[in-house]
C-alpha cells in the first residue's frame, strides 16, 4: 500500500483526480474563472468579485445539474494531447438552463428603466441653482468694464 500511496505519477496526478473522470473540478472552476474575467481585459478592482461570483454560480448550477441527472453525457471523444503519451476523454454534454442569468439580466433592466422614469435629483439641484444666479444677478447690477479701464487710466496718467 506504501509503495502504491507514495507513488511519484499518483502523487503528481492526485490533484488533477475527478470522482467521475475527466477534468478536476479545481479545473474546470479555474476554465469558469477564465471565462467571466479575461486575463486580456482590465476590469476595474471593485468588479472583480462580482466575476468571481457569477462564475461560482456558474459552476454551482453545473454540478447541481449533474447531480439531479438533468446533465447527460451526449457523446465521448478520446483526445490524443500535444505533451502527453496517454489519451484525454473529452465528454460532451447536455446544456444547463441557468435560470440565475435571466434574473440577473432582468434585475439590472428594472432597475435602469426605474432609474430612467424617475426624474434625476441632479436635474432638479441644476435648475434652482440657475434660477437662484438669476435671482442674484438681478439684484446685483452687472460692473461697467468700460468706466473701471478709464478710471485706471486716469490713475496712471495722475501717477506720471
Amino acid at each position: 500500500l506504501r509503495r502504491l500511496v507514495l507513488n511519484k505519477v499518483l502523487q503528481r496526478d492526485l490533484p488533477k483526480a475527478s470522482p467521475r473522470g475527466g477534468t478536476s473540478i479545481c479545473e474546470s472552476k479555474n476554465a469558469l474563472d477564465r471565462l467571466y474575467c479575461r486575463k486580456e481585459i482590465f476590469y476595474p478592482l471593485f468588479t472583480y468579485k462580482l466575476y468571481e461570483m457569477l462564475s461560482t454560480m456558474h459552476f454551482n448550477t453545473l454540478r447541481l445539474a449533474e447531480l439531479a441527472g438533468e446533465r447527460r453525457v451526449e457523446r465521448v471523444v478520446e483526445v490524443q494531447r500535444k505533451n502527453f503519451t496517454r489519451t484525454s476523454r473529452v465528454a460532451f454534454k447536455t446544456p444547463v438552463e441557468h435560470i440565475w442569468r435571466d434574473q440577473i439580466t432582468q434585475a439590472i433592466l428594472d432597475a435602469r428603466r426605474k432609474h430612467h422614469e424617475e426624474p434625476l435629483a441632479d436635474d432638479v439641484d441644476i435648475q434652482e441653482m440657475i434660477e437662484a444666479e438669476a435671482a442674484f444677478y438681478e439684484v446685483i447690477p452687472e460692473p461697467n468694464l468700460e468706466s473701471e479701464i478709464d478710471s485706471d487710466e486716469e490713475e496712471y496718467e495722475e501717477e506720471l
